[in-house]
């Protein structure tokens, strides 16, 4: 099973998922859970490859939105090599049966936010490629109010924040997802995802 958590920095992902993993883990012990963040990493990232910086702790950036505009040969290049990594990862979901995938962030996140890895590409240039990746079995996105937000992430642009939510919850409402308010209560936030899980009877 592929489950999906979308949401702007600040909402809540890494937390809730963690939290998340630890329930399954204990409810489905018969189950694998693997935790990703935004693609497979099958494929080390670009500039590790090339020997330009050294690998970072997953999930790690200060700064998502400080950088400049990026030439589009070298946006579409660095797509490509992603696509690779998201298709190799869907060949490994498809050989992992017995496995629950939790990803904070997809391949839908680089058209939504695409400000933030750098993409100077249409969308639908990002949108074409989905169709060789795997699409998840549930995606959940975590509200909160902009204020607090700001207060938890607070060198995301305000307006960057607000159209990012925005895009955020059309994507939700157009391919079925699941909004679920996260304003710091987090077991009740984890009880609203967990009766939305389609899981089978556990199994000791």
């Amino acid at each position: 099973m592929l489950i999906v958590f979308l949401g702007p920095d600040g909402s809540g992902k890494t937390t809730i998922i963690n939290l998340l993993e630890k329930k399954l883990k204990e409810e489905y012990p018969h189950l694998k859970i693997e935790k990703r963040y935004w693609r497979p990493g099958i494929l080390k990232a670009p500039g590790v490859l090339l020997g330009l910086r050294e690998e970072i702790q997953t999930g790690v950036n200060p700064d998502p939105y400080g950088h400049e505009k990026e030439f589009w040969g070298k946006s579409l290049l660095r797509f490509t090599y992603y696509l690779v990594d998201y298709i190799l990862g869907s060949i490994e979901m498809k050989i992992n049966k017995n496995t629950i995938y939790l990803y904070d962030r997809y391949y839908c996140d680089m058209w939504i936010d695409k400000f933030r890895y750098n993409f100077t590409l249409p969308d639908w240039v990002i949108k074409a490629g989905r169709v060789l990746v795997k699409k998840p079995d549930v995606v959940f996105y975590l509200d909160a109010p902009v204020e607090i937000l700001l207060k938890r992430k607070k060198e995301i642009p305000e307006k960057e924040l607000r159209k990012n939510i925005q895009r955020y919850r059309n994507f939700i409402d157009d391919n079925n997802g699941i909004i679920v308010k996260n304003t710091g209560r987090t077991e009740e936030t984890l009880s609203s995802i967990l009766s939305h899980l389609p899981l089978q009877e556990k199994k000791k």
